[in-house]
């Protein structure tokens, strides 16, 4: 099995930067393909538009204007990219352009025009967003025509939400959405919601915490108590209350359901 990496950013410093660090892992391969800078805009300037892969991962930016790349692509009135203008139920011109000041969710349907529709195992799919791509839009907005796309395909497998201060320098809000093609059949018809805000506390007194579980008789299997350990290796007490104690709230929902 061979393993072969394609990869699009619009920020040269970025970009640099994950080419050097391929390159000094040595993990860069001949015919792996990557481009970067300003005019390589995955919206308005796709660069694998032939292409589908078997793994997707993206973190676009959140609540960035594409006013850009909508002029780039004609406008709303001229838009006719097969990624963001599809044929969904009876509407032959479903768009899945989103509001101008947002296109974090185009990124998305970006990923999932990619996807292998002839492999046994299909695709899969995680991108990382802030909370507003579940509920921004109203309805026969872009956002929502997105999300109604995803689940009415039965694409999306699981929505994660992660815990706070993942980021540098800021305590956003962020999660992972899942995506695959090919379901396990006992999965179909549903989305899983798992929610991570509690496993991983950030800091404790400002320090950074590690976050170790040990199982406790007094709680249900989907319960355990953290033990905080900080920056230094020294041991933070920890009390055995709500916001100490690391739950992971699994539910299963209707797809139907409202997100």
């Amino acid at each position: 099995m061979s393993t072969h990496l394609y990869g699009q950013e619009i920020n040269s410093e970025t970009y640099a930067i994950c080419k050097a660090d391929l390159l000094l892992k040595g993990e860069q391969a001949a015919d792996d393909v990557g481009v970067g800078g300003p005019q390589h805009s995955t919206l308005s300037n796709d660069a694998f538009g032939d292409h589908a892969f078997d793994f997707m991962l993206s973190n676009p930016p959140y609540g960035k204007s594409w006013k850009t790349d909508l002029d780039r692509m004609g406008g709303r009135a001229g838009m006719t990219d097969p990624r963001f203008v599809i044929q969904h139920g009876n509407d032959p011109e479903y768009s899945l352009a989103t509001r101008i000041n947002d296109g974090q969710m185009m990124f998305l349907a970006n990923m999932v025009s990619k996807m292998k529709a002839d492999t046994p195992l299909g695709s899969r799919i995680a991108e990382v967003h802030n909370g507003s791509s579940l509920f921004t839009g109203d309805a026969g907005q872009g956002e929502s025509n997105i999300r109604r796309w995803i689940i009415e395909n039965d694409w999306l497998e699981a929505i994660v939400a992660l815990p706070l201060n993942m980021f540098y320098n800021t305590g956003i809000a962020t999660c992972v959405w899942a995506l695959t093609n090919r379901k396990a059949k006992r999965r179909q018809g549903y989305v899983q919601l798992i929610d991570l805000h509690g496993l991983f506390p950030a800091t404790v007194k400002g320090k950074p915490v590690v976050v170790e579980y040990e199982p406790d008789p007094d709680l249900r299997d989907t319960e355990q108590v953290p033990l905080l350990e900080d920056g230094g290796g020294g041991r933070v007490p920890a009390k055995r209350s709500a916001t100490l104690r690391a739950r992971r709230l699994v539910h299963a929902v209707r797809r139907q359901d409202r997100l």
